[in-house]
């Protein structure tokens, strides 16, 4: 019997203009995904608390914030990711506007049904 490595899956905002991110929970997941613009929270399998409260703050912040989510072994290295894409304004440390900050807390949701980007790889300067 094989034990899966669970992996963190962080769902966050970030604003329209790369002038902040906002985190908004941590879940676990089987499979890795890469940096995915969330549409709708329906299609991540979240269980109906965690998806009202989301929902309820993707919707108040649609004008100014985009949704995201994206797999990442820690929080730095999230951050990293993020602030190579040109984000700045990042938060120091991780405090979830919804749910545990604890990884074994946090429910499992299910991203093969989840339609990701396409992009392109990009030549390292």
């Amino acid at each position: 019997m094989t034990i899966q490595k669970q992996i963190k899956v962080w769902i966050y905002l970030t604003r329209r203009d790369k002038s902040g991110v906002r985190f908004l929970s941590q879940f676990r997941s089987k499979k890795e995904i890469s940096p995915t613009r969330i549409k709708n929270i329906a299609e991540l399998n979240i269980p109906p608390e965690n998806a009202q409260k989301l929902d309820e703050i993707i919707f108040q912040s649609r004008l100014e914030w985009e949704p995201w989510l994206e797999s990442a072994d820690s929080f730095d290295i999230i951050k990293n990711k993020i602030k190579k894409r040109g984000y700045y304004n990042i938060p120091i440390s991780f405090v979830p506007e919804t749910g545990s900050n604890n990884i074994n807390l946090a429910p499992e949701i299910y991203i093969s049904s989840l339609i990701q980007t396409k992009v392109m790889t990009r030549r390292q300067i």
